[in-house]
């Protein structure tokens, strides 16, 4: 039995014969027999080394070698997973039973493939992400995808204070990214379901722990992760994962969607507008808050409309000379709950706010609806023009002309 099994490190443990055994059956005995079983499973649980990788079966400290580089740390050690038992390996992939895990580590061929499955419901943390310092930045495929350096004061507040990340509603594709210099190293998640990122930022440099949820309601409990090195590049991983979706599916390109779909041909080169708030007008949008006022007092139609309170501020706010924010919501608020009142006569609004100023010709004025279509998204007020400009096609026209949204 080689010298670093765990029965040799056990103090003072006497020779027991076998005759002993059978006719001694002392408490010590049967902890002696149960120390040996375990020294067993400690040293059959020896490294795993396939091509470039290396790993601890015990631990699932899993390493990555490349020609002239110093070996990469890909997820660190962990204790308490369980014994390793039923290790089998070959020179391709390897397999083995970890606690309630059964483990499987392949070579695949975009790198290696290291899966999960769990007998019951648990979670599992893998990887656990500890980069030295030879990675440089993470990928990561947040908002239009997002490079982040691994010593980045701001990205590590907002990332390690933030709380936890879904891989599906808050990342837009499973996987990320490790910028290391001379390649870059790709994590891609095959299960998206029910998988968090836990950032960290210890001494200053970021840190992460994938940790998936392995639940009750899932008849087959598994998961993977697909890790590979490849040339410099910060698409890599994006790259990866498409052709990984290739072979695995689903994937499906636009033109398949245009087949079943043939209206989604007419988003190629379409503008794209994303609209916040509810209201039709937003504070913002109102640029010279004082010929607002007044032009509004100037409409008597429109001007009995609204509300004592707001008549009342619309006044304090032309002879104000700094209009607070109190009384701007309390104008804005009423012009709003008329403008999408279906009893509300447009015609009799300010010119200021027509609907051919909003650039919303031929439309019936006594569709309910009408007044939200031509007043989304709102126009900012130009004092110079006394109105609100007509939209133009031209965004750097629409700079110049002070507006505050992008028209429809």
């Amino acid at each position: 039995m080689p010298d670093d099994c765990l029965f040799d490190q056990v103090p003072n443990v006497p020779a027991v014969t076998t005759r002993q055994v059978i006719n001694d059956r002392r408490p010590v005995l049967g902890a002696v027999i149960l120390l040996q079983a375990l020294a067993a499973i400690s040293c059959s649980a020896a490294p795993i080394v396939l091509h470039d990788a290396a790993m601890d079966p015990a631990t699932l400290e899993f390493r990555l070698t490349s020609p002239g580089r110093v070996p990469l740390l890909v997820s660190a050690a962990q204790t308490n997973l369980g014994p390793v038992t039923h290790l089998e390996q070959s020179a391709s992939n390897a397999s083995w039973n970890l606690g309630h895990l059964h483990v499987s580590l392949q070579i695949v061929a975009q790198g290696y493939l290291l899966g999960f499955t769990s007998a019951k419901p648990a979670s599992l943390s893998w990887p656990v992400a500890r980069p030295d310092a030879s990675v440089q930045g993470w990928i990561l495929p947040m908002f239009e995808g997002a490079y982040v350096p691994a010593t980045d004061a701001p990205w590590l507040s907002f990332l390690a204070n933030g709380g936890p990340l879904n891989t599906t509603a808050d990342f837009l594709m499973p996987f990320l990214g490790w910028d290391c210099g001379d390649c870059t190293a790709t994590f891609i998640l095959t299960n998206p379901f029910n998988n968090e990122v836990r950032f960290s930022a210890p001494a200053g440099r970021l840190q992460a722990e994938i940790v998936h949820q392995f639940t009750r309601n899932n008849d087959v409990k598994q998961c993977a992760c697909l890790i590979a090195l490849t040339p410099h590049s910060p698409v890599a991983p994006a790259h990866l994962y498409r052709q990984w979706l290739r072979q695995n599916g689903p994937f499906v390109t636009l033109q398949d969607k245009i087949k079943r779909t043939p209206d989604a041909a007419k988003l190629i080169g379409a503008a794209h507008v994303y609209l916040w708030g509810d209201e039709p007008l937003a504070p913002g949008d109102v640029q010279d808050w004082k010929g607002f006022a007044a032009a509004l007092q100037a409409k008597p139609e429109v001007w009995k409309l609204l509300k004592p309170e707001a008549r009342k501020f619309a006044k304090k706010i032309t002879a104000t000379p700094w209009p607070d924010r109190y009384m701007k919501s309390q104008v804005l608020d009423d012009v709003n709950r008329l403008l999408l009142d279906s009893r509300f006569p447009f015609a009799q609004f300010p010119a200021c706010l027509q609907s051919h100023q909003l650039g919303r010709r031929n439309l019936p004025e006594n569709d309910p609806r009408t007044v939200r279509r031509r007043l989304r998204p709102p126009l900012a007020w130009r004092p110079e023009l006394g109105r609100f400009p007509a939209p133009t096609g031209d965004r750097h026209a629409r700079q110049r002309n002070g507006l505050s949204h992008r028209p429809l």
